[in-house]
């Protein structure tokens, strides 16, 4: 990491979720997006645990989320056999827990909750559930999808709202 050799930075989720699947041996190679984040939740049991794994938050802005605890806990238990289903389970409370710990830090009611990862409806459901319980007033796509789709009509929706003052810019 030192070095960032092989170690590029990302804010992507979907590349945890890719990583995790990886080393729990669910999904090595991807043929689709998200393919390793549904092996992942497809392991996950509701009733068997509510511990997470470890995890911190660097006292930075932006605020970036230390995942090293957490790998480090989940290789432990994966060389000790603990079962899949309960590392799954732990590795998504663990999300969970840094939604909440995330948007308690940032002194506002109102959460969104969107991007592709919400399409799990394990993480979901339990962020939904934990941000009211917290008193958080959590708001997720409901009509359109939380993925890019959603994202691009937000982009085309904020363009006609203002397309006295747009730009294009050729990519």
């Amino acid at each position: 990491q030192a070095r960032a050799l092989n170690c590029p930075s990302t804010s992507s989720m979907g590349r945890l979720f890719d990583g995790i699947s990886a080393l729990l041996g669910l999904c090595q190679d991807v043929s689709f997006e998200g393919q390793a984040a549904i092996a992942l939740e497809s392991q996950v049991d509701e009733s068997c645990t509510e511990l997470g794994y470890p995890w911190s938050i660097e006292e930075s802005l932006p605020q970036i989320i230390d995942w090293q605890p957490l790998v480090q806990d989940l290789l432990h238990d994966l060389k000790n056999s603990v079962c899949l289903e309960l590392m799954a389970t732990k590795f998504h409370n663990s999300l969970v827990s840094m939604i909440l710990s995330v948007a308690q830090s940032q002194g506002i009611r109102d959460i969104v909750l969107g991007a592709g990862c919400f399409q799990n409806r394990f993480l979901l459901e339990k962020s939904i559930t934990r941000l009211e319980s917290a008193g958080f007033r959590p708001h997720w796509p409901q009509q359109f999808p939380p993925n890019d789709g959603g994202l691009a009509l937000g982009q085309l929706v904020a363009m006609l709202k203002n397309k006295a003052n747009v730009t294009f810019a050729n990519i």
